[in-house]
């Protein structure tokens, strides 16, 4: 702390006593003062460039030229350069230190091209930081500041708004499904069986018109529609079965006679055709042939007239 506050004393002895010197200088040379352009010289580094400004006497009509000079006795310390004017009678220059401390800028002679001394400055110190003192300072945090142009701020709004927008949408979607869902669906009423049995009957006649030929398909349609129409109103499966089996299942489900003879009557009509050779049924007329369609719709109908109830065989 004393090493730091004696330099200060120093110098400002020195400028107190030059400018007493330089009140009773019968040449009339101007003394000036030098100002740092920065807000203090201390701190410098050994080496540094540091800025400094004067201004010229009101009667230093002639700037061209000029040069400012260090003592010729004074220790090299310092050094000076670069003198130029910046405006109208204002000077800058540049203070390099060469050592570190508390340096001593002494009196600065200001010459013309003539090499006639103009001006002289008033002697003033600042403090030069060790190399070894700035490295160990702790060094100002820096901080990196990116810069994002405009447009990205544009693209990441773009962007998150279409996100939205998906995301609305998916949502909206799955809401309609819901809805839908719970939506009571239509209930289709089932068709009853002797409908479905008569199309049946019908669709047969209409793949097959009548040829003594081509009487094989109409024989086999019909079973598989009695078949069919029979294992729906009495709860059996009558599909593989043979026409005897179908009449003994008849009984033991207690069904009325009417409806046996009737079953008896058809399968043996449509077993004649299905399983002879074609010249014992060649002579079938159209008659017969209407006539196995007859007994067909007879079973269907008589479902309808007297509504068997379906048993479980015993």
């Amino acid at each position: 702390m004393k090493r730091e506050i004696y330099p200060r004393i120093k110098g400002l002895s020195w400028a107190i006593l030059w400018s007493l010197l330089s009140a009773s200088d019968s040449l009339g040379i101007s003394v000036i003062e030098i100002t740092p352009l920065q807000k203090s010289a201390d701190g410098a580094q050994i080496g540094d460039r540091v800025p400094y400004t004067l201004t010229l006497p009101a009667d230093a009509y002639e700037t061209q030229g000029l040069k400012i000079l260090l003592p010729t006795q004074e220790s090299p310390d310092i050094s000076v350069s670069d003198l130029m004017v910046t405006q109208g009678l204002k000077l800058k220059f540049f203070i390099v230190p060469l050592k570190s401390g508390n340096l001593i800028i002494p009196e600065l002679s200001i010459r013309n091209n003539q090499d006639i001394e103009i001006a002289k400055t008033v002697p003033t110190s600042f403090v030069v930081k060790d190399l070894a003192e700035a490295k160990d300072a702790p060094q100002p945090e820096t901080r990196v500041q990116i810069k994002i142009p405009a447009y990205y701020w544009w693209i990441l709004i773009l962007g998150c708004i279409g996100v939205l927008g998906i995301i609305l949408v998916v949502i909206a979607k799955r809401t309609q499904r819901k809805v839908e869902s719970r939506k009571p669906t239509a209930v289709v009423p089932k068709r009853a069986p002797e409908s479905m049995a008569m199309e049946a009957i019908e669709k047969v006649y209409q793949q097959n018109p009548f040829h003594p030929t081509r009487l094989k398909p109409v024989a086999f349609g019909l079973s598989e529609v009695i078949k069919t129409y029979l294992s729906v109103k009495l709860n059996f499966d009558a599909q593989e079965l043979t026409a005897q089996e179908i009449l003994d299942t008849l009984k033991q489900l207690q069904q009325p006679p009417q409806l046996c003879d009737l079953v008896r009557t058809a399968f043996q009509d449509y077993d004649e055709i299905k399983f002879t050779h074609y010249i014992q049924w060649r002579r079938v007329t159209e008659v017969d042939y209407k006539q196995m369609r007859y007994h067909a719709e007879a079973i269907v109908h008589f479902f309808g007239h007297f509504n068997p109830h379906p048993g479980t065989p015993s």
